[in-house]
């Protein structure tokens, strides 16, 4: 049985801040799910760079292209560009714009004829968005398969958003990344469907329902591609960010983001990409194709890593332990998500909690957060703090939480409908625009 109350919070100058708490019968309920509607998606993005991102941040961007592939584009089979072999369309691409289309007094030129034969038959379908901001560099963006709206998944119980994923021009560092891809691990029944990142906490509810959260490594997972065990440490070394931006010169490279194998490169020295990690080996590995499999959290029911913590054990969790891209300092290696708060007890969004309640039943939050055009203060919700939603997790009965993606993905649907408001508007009529994500869970 789901049951779930909404509550108002005033604070003394008068904002408000509304809360949705749902809590659920067991872990056990819950599954996890891609809401894919590549098409939809990929112009809701280009909208949200349109309307918000190149509006707000466009002094520090430059020309950026978004491109996603239609089903039956026809590229070659054979996808190798120098010592790199791409096993997906939109790295290979990206790699392909990458080299050949340049910016010449703000207008794209192209090196590659075949290259630009490539990009206009995608523009004419549809399939390109070109946005400029200030700076006079090109970055280019390709949009994922996976990424889709809450509102047109298939009908459920429960319905809510949960973890991070790349989406800007600083998350899509090499090639190899794509905006969509999902950041952190996701375990169902001792299944990884995405491996751990960054260090960043996670909530882990053991096979007897224990709960708890710690910060994972990727160094607890091993990886098995087409029969091989890569163990780090033991037959191969996992590079990752921000420790590096390159692997070392020399022997053969693995390069994973999600749960797929994106690439293989000879040589050494690859990009490491901002959504994923890089198996470094030095003997040449064996590949097929076949789907790669995690392994080491076999002993685990259900879990997800997010960050930061917001409570554990009851104690409120009041600095920062998962860490982020602090986008102020420029000069460091960047990971995603580069627009967390950068501040604990200053910065507000609408949030998205996880965890327990005292009866150590499943509870999640959302906290509704202020439109970012159109917001009246003591009439819409302000959005809450790292601190602040750490203390409403408390006063609303919750033992252990986590955070997981808030800001404009926030959304929970109950049988179908939204009982809150999603803080991305349209910027004349402020109507509410539902953002699309990549990974959902759903009873």
């Amino acid at each position: 049985m789901i049951q779930s109350d909404i509550h108002t919070i005033t604070y003394q100058n008068g904002v408000i801040q509304r809360v949705q708490a749902v809590t659920a019968d067991s872990w056990k309920e819950f599954s996890f799910f891609e809401p894919s509607d590549p098409k939809d998606a990929f112009d809701q993005v280009s909208e949200l760079y349109r309307d918000y991102i190149i509006p707000r941040y466009g002094f520090l961007l430059g020309t950026i292209i978004l491109f996603r592939i239609p089903e039956g584009f026809e590229l070659p089979s054979q996808k190798v560009i120098g010592n790199t072999q791409f096993f997906t369309d939109e790295s290979y691409l990206s790699q392909r714009f990458r080299m050949h289309v340049h910016l010449h007094h703000r207008t794209l030129c192209f090196t590659d004829e075949s290259t630009q034969k490539l990009f206009e038959v995608l523009n004419d379908a549809g399939c390109i968005t070109v946005v400029s901001g200030k700076l006079p560099f090109l970055s280019v963006l390709p949009v994922g398969k996976t990424l889709g709206f809450l509102s047109k998944s298939p009908s459920s119980q429960l319905c809510v958003n949960v973890s991070f994923f790349t989406m800007t021009p600083l998350d899509i560092t090499t090639p190899f990344d794509v905006i969509g891809t999902t950041i952190g691990m996701c375990v169902k029944d001792g299944a990884l469907f995405s491996p751990p990142l960054f260090s960043r906490e996670a909530l882990l509810v053991a096979e007897e329902g224990s709960v708890t959260i710690r910060s994972v490594l990727l160094s607890e997972i091993t990886v098995e591609i087409d029969g091989t065990v890569y163990q780090n440490g033991n037959n191969c070394v996992f590079y990752s960010r921000p420790d590096h931006t390159h692997t070392p010169r020399g022997g053969y490279d693995l390069v994973i983001t999600g749960r797929t194998l994106t690439a293989f490169c000879t040589g050494g020295h690859t990009p490491i990409p901002s959504s994923g990690f890089v198996i470094h080996c030095s003997e040449k590995p064996r590949i097929s194709g076949s789907p790669i499999i995690f392994h080491g959290f076999e002993h685990i029911l259900f879990g997800i890593q997010g960050g930061n913590s917001a409570v554990i054990n009851g104690i409120k969790t009041d600095h920062f332990v998962s860490k982020f891209h602090d986008t102020r300092a420029f000069w460091t290696v960047s990971y995603p998500p580069t627009l967390y708060p950068i501040h604990f007890s200053k910065d507000r969004a609408p949030r998205i909690l996880l965890g327990t309640n005292r009866d150590q039943k499943p509870m999640i939050l959302w906290l509704e957060g202020a439109g970012k055009y159109g917001y009246q203060p003591g009439k819409g919700s302000c959005g809450a703090t790292l601190a602040e939603s750490a203390d409403i997790a408390v006063q609303l009965g919750m033992t252990n939480a986590i955070h997981l993606d808030g800001g404009g993905s926030a959304e929970i649907l109950l049988n179908g409908i939204k009982h809150l408001a999603v803080s991305d508007r349209d910027p004349e009529t402020y109507a509410e625009k539902e953002r699309a994500v990549s990974m959902a869970l759903k009873i």
